[in-house]
């Protein structure tokens, strides 16, 4: 509501949360596969397919499991830098356009 007031014409992309390794999940049962899903289901429920979306980059980093590949992460919960590389693009490929 913030940002709409200062920028009424903003269009808001909301991303969620990637998981995180299944080792990283064992060690920290808070950042389960399921605890996460929570927390993006609320924060996707915040879009509205108007100005505000929800984009969940879970899909291009995480094996069908749900969990995040090995490879892509040297800590099991962050992508390495080239991971936000292919994030960008990504987000650049699902584009949101208001036409006139």
């Amino acid at each position: 509501q913030k940002i709409k007031e200062y920028q009424p014409d903003a269009v808001i992309v909301l991303c969620a949360n990637l998981n995180v390794t299944r080792e990283k999940a064992e060690q920290k049962p808070s950042l389960s596969t399921e605890s996460i899903g929570k927390l993006n289901e609320g924060i996707a429920g915040l879009s509205n397919g108007n100005d505000v979306f929800y984009l969940d980059a879970n899909e291009i980093f995480c094996k069908e499991d749900g969990y995040l590949k090995e490879e892509v992460t040297g800590d099991g919960v962050h992508p390495y830098g080239t991971g936000y590389e292919e994030w960008a693009k990504w987000l650049c490929e699902k584009g949101i356009y208001r036409g006139s």
